[in-house]
C-alpha cells in the first residue's frame, strides 16, 4: 500500500510524443508464437496425464476431474524470422531496436528467446567465431557480458571484440540501451530485459530510448 499511495501522490511526469514519432511495438501477431498455439482443455475426470514434447515424455502429473490443463509452444524458425524482419525495418527507419521481454519471471522461456535475439542481431558473428564460441561453451542466453568473460584471455578475444564492434558500426540499427551510464545494451544480460521495467519508462519518454 505503501509504494502505491507514494506512486499515486507522486506520478511520473509524461513526456509528450513528436508529431512525426515513429516508434511502434512490434509482436510476432500470432505467427508461430506461444499466443497462435496456446490449447486449452478441462479433464473429464481424475487421471494421470502425460506432458511430452516432441514425442519425447517429460513427466507425468494427477489431474482431478474439471482441472483445466493449458499447453502451448513456439516455433524458433518463426520467432528468429520475426527478429530480422523488426531489424531491418528498424534499420529503414532510422530507429533504436530494443528488445522487451520477461526473463526474470519466464526463466525457461525468455532467456532462450533473449539468446536467438543476440543470434540475429550478430548472426554473421556467431556464424564467423562458431568454433570458438563452442569450444568456450559461449552460451547466447547469458548474453555479452557472459560471453566477454568466456574469451577473456583467449588468443581470439581482440579480434572478436572487434568483430561485434563492426557488426554495432555497420549499418545495423542502433540497440537499446538498459545502462547508459555503464555502457550496457538490451544484450548484456537476458534477466536485465525485463518488460515491466523498461516498457514505462518508453511510454513517459514520448516513444525515446536511450542509444
Amino acid at each position: 500500500k505503501a509504494v502505491k499511495r507514494f506512486a499515486q501522490n507522486n506520478p511520473h511526469r509524461l513526456k509528450a510524443y513528436a508529431e512525426n514519432s515513429k516508434a511502434y511495438v512490434a509482436h510476432m501477431g500470432g505467427k508461430g508464437d506461444f499466443y497462435g498455439h496456446e490449447k486449452s482443455v478441462t479433464s473429464a475426470k481424475d487421471q494421470k496425464v502425460t506432458i511430452a514434447l516432441n514425442g519425447k515424455e517429460l513427466t507425468t502429473i494427477d489431474a482431478l476431474a474439471g482441472e483445466v490443463l493449458d499447453g502451448t509452444f513456439m516455433s524458433v524458425a518463426a520467432l528468429r524470422e520475426f527478429y530480422k524482419k523488426t531489424i531491418q525495418d528498424a534499420k529503414e527507419e532510422g530507429l533504436i531496436w530494443s528488445l522487451h521481454l520477461k526473463a526474470t519471471m519466464m526463466k525457461i522461456s525468455d532467456p532462450i528467446m533473449f539468446g536467438h535475439a543476440f543470434e540475429i542481431f550478430f548472426e554473421d558473428v556467431f556464424a564467423k567465431h562458431a568454433d570458438t564460441f563452442a569450444e568456450l561453451g559461449v552460451n547466447p542466453n547469458l548474453g555479452m557480458s557472459d560471453l566477454e568473460k568466456k574469451i577473456a584471455g583467449h588468443a581470439k578475444e581482440a579480434e572478436i571484440k572487434a568483430d561485434f564492434l563492426a557488426a554495432v558500426e555497420s549499418d545495423a540499427p542502433k540497440i537499446a540501451m538498459v545502462d547508459s551510464d555503464k555502457g550496457e545494451t538490451n544484450f548484456n544480460a537476458s534477466n536485465d530485459v525485463i518488460i515491466d521495467a523498461s516498457m514505462p519508462v518508453v511510454v513517459r519518454e514520448g516513444g525515446k530510448q536511450w542509444d
